[in-house]
């Protein structure tokens, strides 16, 4: 039992640092100025060497949410609709906004655009709250694991 709980405390970590990774990816992909600017004169790294390192979000974010959504399931079965709900559109939505664009909003590129001179209300940008989101709640998971009523399972 001692090593199953390892190997999946090992599991989770191992996603959430796929999480950092692809939080660092799309803000990098909608905000690469700011990315540049944040770790060059605030976290004083390389960013250079950041950048190589990221993965594409688009490449890599269905098989990070396909685990992270099993994980959740499994460990946090009262978060699961909320994981899936910042990635799925929601069927009866009549509009994009801010407050509903989701993850698979981003994947269709979705933007909306008001005016003669289509100004972006919403753009992909907002996909970026929602994946935050998920991540949390992945740390929450491995937070679980640590957790004393873990045991009264």
């Amino acid at each position: 039992m001692k090593n199953d709980l390892d190997q999946l405390k090992a599991a989770i970590k191992s996603l959430h640092t796929q999480g950092v990774n692809l939080l660092n990816a799309i803000r990098d992909e909608q905000f690469p100025e700011e990315m540049e600017r944040h770790f060059t004169q605030v976290l004083k790294k390389n960013y250079q060497n950041l950048k190589k390192g990221l993965p594409f979000f688009k490449s890599n974010y269905q098989t990070w949410y396909s685990e992270a959504m099993a994980v959740i399931k499994i460990l946090l079965p009262l978060r699961y609709n909320d994981f899936v709900n910042l990635y799925e559109k929601p069927k009866n939505r009549k509009e994009i906004t801010k407050d509903n664009y989701v993850i698979a909003d981003y994947f269709s590129d979705a933007i909306v655009t008001a005016g003669f001179d289509k100004k972006v209300m919403v753009g992909l940008d907002a996909a970026i709250p929602a994946f935050e989101q998920q991540f949390h709640i992945i740390g929450a998971a491995m937070q679980t694991l640590d957790s004393s009523l873990l045991d009264i399972r």
